[in-house]
């Protein structure tokens, strides 16, 4: 059997920050214990605790297995702005957990640093995913540190299973 990794945050600083939000924001406790009570029953009476946010949807790359490749201009759609993403952040006051990644390349977005830190203001744990491409343009590798992002997983394909 190969063994096949699988990313593991790291639990205690999971459960600092999900502590912190609930002591800073008390409306976020009452909707994740609505959520814990109630997560079984048809009658839903909680915002979402867990969200994935597409800042962009393009990307540098044009691999062939990608749905992006197939895009006129591999971009489905204009990206995110900062404003767009405060409020969403601001109206879910629920949110635990965010993902900021969709189908394209995060690092792409102009508001991808901002998005992190004021989702890190909140207290919400923000992970994303990237082929890692752009980690050294511009020192993006420094910038997504000070941003204080909890998780960030690389993709890497090949064309192979040697390569």
């Amino acid at each position: 059997m190969e063994f096949l990794p699988h990313p593991h945050p790291d639990f205690e600083l999971y459960k600092s920050i999900l502590q912190t939000g609930f002591k800073e924001y008390p409306q976020r406790l009452e909707n994740y214990r609505k959520y814990q009570y109630n997560k079984r029953n048809v009658n839903i009476d909680y915002l979402p605790i867990k969200m994935d946010i597409e800042n962009v949807c393009r990307c540098n790359y044009h691999c062939i297995m990608c749905q992006v490749s197939d895009w006129k201009d591999s971009k489905r759609a204009d990206d995110m702005i900062f404003t767009d993403f405060k409020t969403l952040i601001d109206n879910q006051y629920g949110l635990i957990e965010i993902k900021l990644q969709g189908m394209g390349e995060p690092f792409l977005g102009k508001s991808y640093f901002d998005m992190i830190k004021y989702a890190r203001s909140k207290h919400i744990w923000v992970r994303s995913s990237t082929n890692a491409s752009l980690l050294y343009v511009n020192e993006n590798y420094k910038k997504v540190i000070d941003a204080d992002i909890c998780e960030l997983q690389v993709s890497i394909d090949g064309t192979s299973k040697s390569s």
